[in-house]
């Protein structure tokens, strides 16, 4: 089972090597992208494989592969929950026994594990994490699946106007707590590259009115 397990994630291994070059998530791989065999991702593989057994030490080893799969749960979990919070439309789990408490507890008992079994080497890969995640934010990588963090910053700003909504309904706004809310009609050059206002002087106006705290809606 050993060694069909090793040859199953060695055949596997190259090919998502290849998909993640293919859509150019991280530039520096562009290399081993391509169509047909990946066999200069293969070569990479096996050599980062090759590592690992010539260490001879499978204490050694063992931790860190079972970071890196906990490290894949959590951010399966991780996402699932994120999309519950987004309440995106096109999110509708399959699983009969799905709930949001499911993902949170997925989630927390992924990070008890890893920091349990060893806290400097769970460290280290949720560090590695975070920097491929900067990396991929500094190089602006444009991929079609949409970003997470745009969803929940936007279900964030609709659940603050509701409450704004029903605490004005409430009661009416105390005068610390008023901001200017500026409705601007104004013409657009259809020209130009882009949504450019033609309207310069009105613009610096409203910008004045509403001093950087206020709400302007053009």
């Amino acid at each position: 089972s050993c060694l069909g397990a090793a040859l199953q994630s060695l055949t596997g291994a190259p090919r998502l090597l290849q998909a993640i070059a293919n859509d150019n998530l991280m530039p520096v791989l562009a290399r081993f992208g391509g169509k047909g065999e990946p066999k200069l991702a293969l070569v990479l593989t096996f050599c980062i494989s090759a590592c690992c057994v010539f260490t001879g030490e499978i204490d050694f080893i063992a931790p860190i592969i079972t970071m890196f799969f906990l490290l894949c749960y959590l951010s399966v979990n991780t996402a699932c929950l994120l999309q519950d919070l987004m309440q995106e439309p096109n999110w509708r789990p399959r699983f009969q026994f799905y709930h949001p408490l499911s993902a949170l507890m997925g989630m927390i008992l992924c990070l008890f594990i890893m920091f349990y079994t060893a806290p400097l080497i769970a460290l280290g890969s949720i560090l590695i994490v975070a920097l491929l995640y900067v990396y991929i934010s500094f190089k602006k990588v444009e991929a079609q699946w949409g970003d997470g963090t745009v969803g929940l910053r936007y279900e964030r700003a609709r659940s603050s106007l509701m409450e704004l909504e029903k605490l004005g309904a409430d009661k009416d706004t105390h005068t610390k707590n008023w901001r200017p809310q500026i409705l601007m009609m104004c013409k657009v050059d259809l020209d130009a590259p882009g949504l450019m206002m033609s309207q310069r002087g009105a613009l610096t106006f409203v910008k004045q009115l509403k001093g950087g705290r206020g709400l302007s809606i053009l």
